[in-house]
């Protein structure tokens, strides 16, 4: 986390948090909120947020490393609904603990119930139950557990974080998974101090302003701050629905961020005031910009090697696959390398950034010249262009262009290294150079989620199917199968863990390592064919992945993602008993979706006692809007409906 450095000298006075006259003290609750039984703005609630209520002011740092000094006072008081809303009352609060850079410096914390005599007994968290852990060297959690929480309790907890930092403003969120009846963040702001204040609200916000409510000393001078009040009620949850993007780019929230510090008589220094800046604070950074031309030694006859390679492409991919096979992940996601990329090296272990970092040091050391690209995350949200604000990222990838091409690099990642990666594709990315900083759209156009399935199943007059099944996987669908490949390699029958009764009696693997070729798995099953008395019957649609229908709900809140295109081709070849016949078969089909998008396509054939079936399903766009939902999901039942037609066969009783 960095932050700079200012030479003040500070006396915060006469600050009291105030906003909380017109809200219940806590430790006191009306006895009509414990009897609550249902949200009323949002039934069928598992929880509601009664009260969370937010506090943010400066005060004076005791520490050398600061002048500055950030308060968030959180107060949160949630009713709890039915069973499912009992995970909340086990309280896990995550903080940037590296240098003490954030801490917890008090917590409270109760519960409430009614008893028998319709009283209200409230119980005290103590200390015993209230610590914290280190989740690694950056991170810290503080975890409470309520004591006598059961359905129908309210839990309430408040706590003071203290933060070295002024610069990084933690944003607020008004929403959040379950509903918030009130929602208020009270910001004080002494007037030398220049924030950028954005909310992201759809629904009533409503702001008040008070003006000289505390005093900020300055050399002998009373300088006031100015403090606001942003307040929002009755927000329904934002729920998670199948293929949404991220949770953050659909709560309403307020986005705050230093652009400068006003000395006085006209002294005003702009604090990362556009992009340029954003780019020159990067490069001058130690932890960035200084490991990005570290030489090492240990790895001049490997980069020799690659600069011998007749391409770029094969000298970025004889690069690239070095770093995968030589570090490993620790799981942090971060924009700089704290420790370093030789340290890193060393130990064959680090952060995304020490290990990208490390990659894109390594490509200018063989001669591909390779710069940083900053990326938000799919899982972290859309990046705001116009807001010149480091912490929207998450992460720090390696950008190489060669003529009409580019390759976008993570060597964390399971991918080859010309697949954009899964996790920022079609989404932007900040290409940090002092020579000409940009912005680039990471699109993929060569590559889809692509997956092709051939079954050869033989039924005999038990009722059981014997046979083989090839599953090829490439491009994106290729890092979904070899991940969990490497998840579940001990059990491989996961494969066929969704598929009743299905016994997998061997395994065939190829192209685990080569990660530009097609990952092929080939099984060897027996399954025992579903009957109705002389009928039995069984499905087509094996593998695809596309068996449920996922877009059942009515409403629909959120874009749909599905990140890439997709492909599927399900090949079949199935053989009967001699004295069975085919006596319902599904019919050749061609559906498309009215704007074009979707196609799927059915051919069958039946000849004697052997079936033959080809279908294929493209998904040409990856983003459809929650407004496009209706026709969507309309369209997908269909879809569905058509794909998992059975095949029905009967004996044959002519003589």
């Amino acid at each position: 986390m960095k932050w700079p450095f200012f030479l003040l000298t500070f006396i915060f006075a006469a600050h009291t948090a105030i906003g909380q006259k017109r809200l219940p003290a806590f430790g006191k609750i009306d006895i009509a909120d414990l009897e609550l039984k249902d949200c009323a703005f949002d039934p069928g609630a598992d929880a509601c947020k009664l009260i969370d209520w937010g506090n943010l002011y400066f005060t004076r740092s005791m520490d050398e490393t600061a002048s500055f000094t950030t308060i968030y006072e959180r107060r949160v008081r949630i009713k709890i609904f039915n069973q499912a809303g009992l995970s909340y009352a086990n309280l896990k609060i995550p903080f940037y603990s590296y240098n003490n850079d954030e801490k917890i410096i008090k917590m409270d914390a109760c519960t409430y119930n009614i008893t028998e005599g319709h009283a209200i007994k409230k119980t005290t968290v103590y200390n015993n139950a209230v610590y914290t852990r280190k989740i690694d060297k950056q991170y810290s959690e503080l975890t409470l557990l309520f004591p006598e929480v059961k359905v129908g309790s309210v839990i309430e907890y408040k706590y003071v974080l203290q933060r070295k930092t002024i610069a990084d403003v933690k944003d607020w969120y008004f929403q959040s998974s379950i509903p918030t009846r009130y929602s208020e963040y009270q910001v004080s702001i002494p007037s030398i101090f220049r924030f950028t204040i954005q909310p992201l609200t759809a629904d009533s916000l409503e702001i008040k302003e008070t003006k000289g409510f505390d005093r900020l000393i300055v050399k002998s001078t009373s300088t006031p701050a100015a403090r606001k009040n942003f307040i929002m009620r009755n927000l329904p949850a934002v729920r998670d629905e199948p293929y949404m993007g991220a949770v953050r780019d659909y709560l309403q929230r307020l986005s705050l961020q230093l652009s400068g510090i006003d000395y006085g008589n006209g002294n005003v220094v702009n604090i990362r005031s556009d992009w340029d800046e954003v780019v020159k604070e990067l490069m001058e950074d130690n932890d960035f910009g200084g490991q990005v031309n570290r030489i090492f030694s240990e790895t001049t006859a490997m980069t020799a090697t690659a600069q011998s390679l007749p391409s770029m492409e094969s000298r970025i991919d004889f690069v690239y696959n070095f770093v995968k096979k030589n570090m490993q992940w620790d799981g942090r996601e971060t924009i700089y390398s704290y420790d370093g990329i030789k340290k890193a090296f060393r130990n064959k272990r680090g952060s995304n950034a020490d290990i990208n970092l490390l990659l894109l040091s390594l490509l200018n050391q063989a001669g591909i010249p390779a710069v940083p690209i900053l990326f938000s995350t799919r899982d972290n949200g859309l990046v705001n262009t116009t807001l010149p604000f480091l912490n929207q990222f998450n992460t720090v990838m390696v950008l190489v262009e060669d003529s009409n091409k580019y390759f976008i690099l993570d060597a964390t990642d399971n991918s080859a290294y010309n697949l954009v990666p899964a996790r920022v594709v079609n989404t932007k990315g900040f290409v940090v150079s002092t020579d000409s900083w940009k912005w680039l759209d990471a699109v993929d156009n060569l590559h889809t989620y692509k997956l092709i399935t051939a079954m050869q199943g033989d039924i005999d007059t038990a009722g059981i199917m014997k046979g083989d099944v090839l599953i090829t996987s490439s491009g994106y669908a290729r890092k979904q199968y070899y991940e969990d490949w490497v998840e579940n390699r001990s059990s491989a029958a996961y494969l066929a863990e969704d598929y009743k009764g299905f016994q997998v009696n061997g395994v065939e693997i190829n192209n685990l390592q080569n990660d530009t070729l097609p990952l092929e798995q080939k099984l060897h099953f027996a399954v025992p064919v579903e009957n109705s008395g002389q009928h039995y019957y069984f499905k087509l649609n094996l593998f695809s992945g596309l068996e449920e229908n996922q877009f059942m709900a009515a409403v629909r809140h959120t874009d749909i993602d599905f990140s890439y295109q997709q492909e599927y081709t399900i090949y079949g070849s199935y053989t009967i008993p001699a004295d069975y016949l085919f006596e319902e078969l599904p019919q050749n089909v061609s559906l498309i979706m009215p704007d074009t998008s979707i196609v799927f396509k059915r051919f069958i054939s039946a000849d004697n006692n052997s079936l033959n079936v080809r279908m294929s399903i493209d998904f040409k766009r990856s983003l459809y809007t929650a407004g496009e939902y209706p026709e969507f999901s309309a369209f997908y039942k269909i879809l569905l409906s058509k794909l998992n037609e059975q095949v029905v066969i009967k004996k044959n009783n002519q003589p």
